[in-house]
């Protein structure tokens, strides 16, 4: 499947991974750049990333290709290690935009864990750890359900 009609090199990309979304940066050519667990970062080609579901797309307007590439050269040459809460695929999406390393559905999960701690504090019955759960699932939810997603390519 050809994207490159539709995509510009620095499109923020989501697509379904579960309860999550899996982040990628549109890197231009039909190249993604993702990070994954096993594999680590790796530029795959749209299919692979995609792995035949819809994809999301957020135009970020970063697409400065120079700044792009020396930001590719740099991530591929320290070749980070995945990490869920500290350097997960949304971590290096938004390092490649933006400079710097966030992940927003680990921000809002734990702001809904914390939002669960409380709660569960407050009902004193000692269900704390299923409201810790339940709000930190709920808040990944609402903030992937919130996102603002300029268009969405159908799973081909």
């Amino acid at each position: 499947m050809t994207t490159s009609i539709s995509l510009q090199p620095g499109d923020l990309l989501y697509r379904s991974k579960g309860p999550v979304q899996h982040a990628g940066i549109y890197m231009g050519n039909n190249l993604v750049l993702h990070h994954r667990p096993v594999e680590g970062v790796a530029l795959t080609d749209y299919a692979e990333y995609a792995s035949g579901r819809k994809v999301k797309v957020v135009n970020t307007k970063a697409g400065n290709t120079t700044l792009l590439t020396e930001r590719l050269s740099d991530l591929l040459a320290s070749n980070p290690k995945y990490n869920l809460l500290l350097n997960n695929c949304e971590h290096i999406a938004h390092l490649m935009i933006a400079g710097r390393k966030f992940s927003p559905q680990i921000q809002a999960t734990i702001f809904g864990a914390i939002s669960g701690l409380v709660m569960g504090h407050k009902t004193r019955k000692g269900y704390w750890a299923l409201f810790i759960i339940g709000g930190g699932l709920a808040g990944c939810l609402l903030k992937n359900v919130g996102r603002k997603y300029h268009s969405v390519i159908q799973a081909g």
